[in-house]
Order: C-alpha cells, then structure tokens, then sequence
C-alpha cells in the first residue's frame, strides 16, 4: 500500500467547546491535562460572555494509522462536519489547529470545515496555558469581535 500524499493525510486531536454563538476549537496536547485545557476554554468563553452548553473532542485517524480505511482527509471532514451540523453560523475560534499544515493546504482544509473563522490563533490551548503574551495577543484578536455583548 503507497504512502499517502502528504496533503491527504491529517491528524486531528482536538477538543470542540460550544457557547450560544461561538465555537471554539483547539488542539489538544498530551502534554497538559484535559481538565487544563478544559477549564482555559471555559475561562475563554466567559471573558468573552459565552458559557459553553456542550463539548466534545476529535481524535484522527481513529486508528492512530492514516492507511487504515477511513482514515482519510475526506472522512476526517465528513465525520467533523456531521458534529457541527446544529452549530452552524456559530463564530469559529480556532487555537493551534491544522498548525503542521502548508499554509494554502491548511486555509483550504479550515474553509472545507468550517468555512468563515473570526479568530485564527498559533497557540493551542495548552500553549496558551503557559504563554502570557500568546494569552494576551488572543484576547486583543477576541476583544474587538465581541466588546459589544
């Protein structure tokens, strides 16, 4: 079995936090706790006047082997999309997300899943965790979008 092209090939490890009209999503890192990572969400909704209703995470491939059927880019998509389907219109915030991808592979694949973003940060929520000036450069990119509430 050929290698896939390194365009096709995706790895996802993301936590999803939905508030009343925002989504935020982050790459997730094994290096932090979920429950860290969880509670920055969470703070990040408040500042900006959301509380989050549910959550979820998104782990790809499925199989930890992007050769596997339906480890694919394709189904990634599919299977994230299905998620976010009663989420639609919601403000995307996305933290260290597809971060490993060429820029115009990476803008291709955040247009396919979630169309419009409002926030596009480098940092994960894990990075955040431990990067006061990222933490600040997030909430100066959020503040303008969302002092109205």
């Amino acid at each position: 079995m050929a290698a896939p092209e390194p365009s096709i090939a995706v790895r996802a490890n993301w936590g999803f936090w939905v508030g009343e009209d925002v989504l935020l999503v982050s790459e997730l890192s094994d290096d932090a706790s979920f429950q860290l990572q969880a509670a920055l969400a969470q703070n990040i909704l408040k500042a900006i006047d959301q509380s989050s209703s549910n959550s979820f995470r998104v782990q790809w491939p499925v199989f930890n082997n992007p050769l596997a059927p339906g480890g694919d880019r394709k189904t990634l998509i599919s299977v994230v999309k299905g998620q976010l389907e009663s989420h639609a219109g919601k403000h995307v915030i996305l933290l260290g997300v597809l971060m490993p991808l060429a820029a115009e592979d990476r803008e291709t694949m955040i247009q396919e899943l979630w169309g419009r973003v409002v926030v596009d940060a480098p940092g994960s929520l894990a990075a955040l965790s431990t990067d006061p000036v990222a933490k600040r450069a997030l909430w100066d990119m959020l503040k303008p979008l969302f002092a109205h509430r």
